[in-house]
């Protein structure tokens, strides 16, 4: 079992480069200011339905996957048709990959020794979930975005560089989380689909599990923890949070990634041990996080701890109500204490340090 150094860095200005699949049309200037709810761009584009590293899977350089591609660029394909085949030298053993899925046949990153399945054609307007100010608009770069954002650490990733938009520096998706993400879950808990969004998927993941999220396309799937063979051999876009084997998660990352449900976040693609091995929550301006609430623990990282809202439903770590779940009614001006009823109907005035989110 091992785990990693958990951290959680305050509110932060975070520069944003975006590189949009397919025909763009921008709705946004260089100097403008953008608020969540605007319109970005237009886009006709076609999905990345699966990836496949034709390198790794034929065991060879990448300069020789061109000559094994059995397919046309835009070539209707169906499930289980052949997509490339490589003989050995000595001509005893032949090594095939075959399509998961029915699409069409995309070789734009054959030089990086992918061959990508897409889908047909569609039109979207791309809405923002940040408030910023555009930096730059370009045809050959993208979109730059000033923004702000909270960064969660992590500690292993596999396959970032497949994931959508295939020419931008970030994955940029809106996060989804499956049930409360505390436990370990099955199929039976997931959604019928989760296009366009990054998954946490809970504390633990069996390769099924991931292979499921895969078929009902997920961007990226974020995981407390996971064995390593299932992260090396993931057919989609993995960060493991917090190590291998079945080591415990910091709640508090959870807790961070839950208050950010629904809104934006974006995952730095190319990372090293000093650089980018983050998941940032996008513009959060209050709603995530105040910055009364950010409190340094030592003189290298910061940490924080949502804002308490009436409404929650916590429990209690004080030692005078240890394990008492109630509601939030109302916190003092301080932001302290907070009144807490339980089921039963009886009020506390405990310690906000002393609480823990369950929703």
């Amino acid at each position: 079992m091992i785990s990693v150094e958990n951290r959680i860095n305050g509110l932060h200005n975070l520069t944003l480069s975006w590189l949009p699949e397919g025909e763009v049309e921008y709705k946004v200037a260089k100097g403008s200011k953008i608020k969540s709810g605007g319109v970005l761009f237009q886009t006709k584009h076609r999905d990345v339905l699966d990836s496949y590293d034709l390198s790794k899977l034929l065991k060879i350089a990448r300069d020789k996957v061109a000559n094994t591609v059995l397919r046309l660029e835009g070539e209707h394909v169906q499930e289980g048709d052949l997509l490339a085949e490589y003989t050995t030298r000595i001509g005893l053993h032949t090594r095939a990959v075959k399509s998961d899925t029915a699409g069409i046949v995309s070789l734009a990153r054959i030089d990086q020794g992918f061959v990508d399945i897409v889908g047909e054609q569609r039109v979207s307007e791309v809405v923002s979930q940040m408030d910023g100010e555009i930096l730059d608009v370009s045809d050959t770069s993208g979109i730059t975005v000033s923004t702000q954002a909270v960064d969660i650490s992590y500690s292993a990733s596999n396959n970032l560089e497949i994931s959508s938009e295939l020419h931008s520096e970030f994955v940029i998706g809106e996060l989804a989380m499956v049930k409360d993400g505390l436990s370990v879950y099955s199929k039976n808990d997931l959604e019928d689909d989760y296009s366009y969004r990054i998954v946490y998927a809970g504390s633990f993941a069996y390769p099924e599990f991931l292979e499921e999220l895969h078929r009902r396309r997920a961007m990226v799937v974020i995981v407390g923890s996971l064995n390593f063979e299932t992260l090396l051999h993931a057919k989609l876009p993995v960060i493991v949070l917090d190590g291998f084997g079945h080591t415990s998660i910091d709640d508090l990352k959870v807790r961070a990634l839950s208050l950010h449900t629904h809104r934006t976040v974006a995952i730095r693609k190319k990372t090293t041990l000093l650089h980018g091995r983050a998941i940032d929550l996008l513009s959060p301006n209050g709603k995530l996080i105040s910055l009364s609430t950010v409190k340094r623990t030592d003189s290298k990282h910061v940490y924080y701890e949502p804002e308490l809202r009436e409404g929650m439903i916590v429990r209690s770590a004080d030692p005078s109500t240890f394990g008492l779940i109630g509601e939030v009614v109302s916190t003092t001006e301080d932001g302290v204490y907070a009144q807490i009823r339980s089921d039963g109907g009886d009020n506390f005035l405990l310690p906000v340090q002393s609480l823990y989110i369950i929703r």
